[in-house]
């Protein structure tokens, strides 16, 4: 985790001794998939959040890299189903402007396999694109790029020390 616009007091204190291998579904969180696409050597990021409704707490309990020397996105997509089957999430959130086909093949893969309770789930954002708000204080209607209302709402859960990462994404450790 980069302290970047995150304070780092605030990641540092967000930062727990786990592996994600230690990470089970829990009957009472609820579990979002995000994925970016990128080429090599980037790669596809694929992370699963689990949110506790009942402590409000996001925690990071699995994540995936996937970069391979041809099929980068296609091997990206197989990494989203193997994840998908691990943690049957209540939605799949994917950054749609690089990766548009990649959403279609996805959808395409949920209604072929009913048993992935996957259709409906699936959801492309274009960060580039802006999204309709209340301001809080004034109720004035406002705009913000997708990418910022993002950086927003996270930076404000890390900021509550809402947020749970583990100290092996501790850049600075490393």
């Amino acid at each position: 985790v980069i302290g970047g616009v995150y304070p780092k007091q605030a990641i540092d204190a967000s930062l727990q001794s786990y592996e994600y291998t230690d990470c089970r579904r829990q009957p009472q969180c609820l579990y979002a998939i995000g994925v970016d696409w990128n080429e090599k050597p980037t790669g596809v990021h694929v992370v699963v959040v689990e949110f506790d409704p009942n402590t409000n707490f996001l925690k990071l309990v699995d994540k995936a890299i996937i970069n391979d020397d041809e099929f980068t996105q296609l091997m990206g997509v197989e990494g989203i189903v193997s994840l998908v089957r691990k943690w049957s999430p209540h939605i799949v959130w994917v950054d749609s402007g690089f990766g548009s086909t990649q959403v279609e093949t996805l959808k395409k893969y949920a209604l072929s396999h009913p048993d992935l309770n996957l259709v409906g789930k699936i959801h492309a954002v274009v960060m580039a694109s802006t999204v309709e708000m209340s301001d809080p204080f004034t109720g004035e209607k406002i705009k913000k790029r997708t990418k910022e209302f993002m950086v927003d709402l996270t930076l404000r859960k890390v900021e509550m020390l809402q947020c749970i990462f583990p100290k092996t994404e501790d850049t600075d450790a490393m």
